[in-house]
């Protein structure tokens, strides 16, 4: 409780810098990460855990920013493709190393060592591991923590 009502909200400002909140940034990191840089808002709602309309709320507000596009497909129109410009790239440039530092200020510096750590990355795995199946979300999970055989 402590680390979502204290610790998470230091974060905002980097973003707020930008114009931006967390799941601003999230919406762009993730489309960005994406091959070509697109994505259904479908799997975007999904992977963020939000709403489609809170969903939309803040696409709106990215694309009057001009950090991505909204194309509805032809065949139907309830299938919108969301895809980052290049200035939403800018934007996850500019943000991100900034935003690293933040979450090592806050989640590794307090930490004895690599030791420590390496703990946290092994507990964090197995915390995700337990929530999500999702590719995209487990993608960064170590194999050891996501394995039939891992304790617990």
């Amino acid at each position: 409780m402590i680390l979502t009502r204290q610790g998470l909200p230091q974060l905002e400002p980097t973003f707020q810098r930008h114009g931006l909140i967390a799941l601003d940034y999230s919406i762009l990191v993730a489309v960005a990460e994406e091959p070509e840089g697109r994505m259904s808002a479908g799997e975007l709602a999904e992977i963020l855990g939000v709403t489609p309309s809170r969903l939309s709320h803040r696409l709106r507000k990215r694309e009057e920013a001009g950090e991505v596009t909204r194309t509805t497909a032809a065949a139907d129109a309830r299938r919108v493709t969301i895809a980052i410009t290049d200035k939403g790239r800018d934007v996850v440039a500019m943000v991100t190393d900034q935003h690293r530092e933040d979450i090592r200020r806050l989640l590794l510096d307090p930490l004895d060592g690599p030791e420590q750590t390496a703990e946290l990355a092994r507990a964090l795995a197995s915390i995700a591991t337990r929530i999500t199946d999702h590719p995209y979300l487990t993608q960064y999970v170590p194999e050891a923590a996501s394995s039939p055989e891992r304790a617990g």
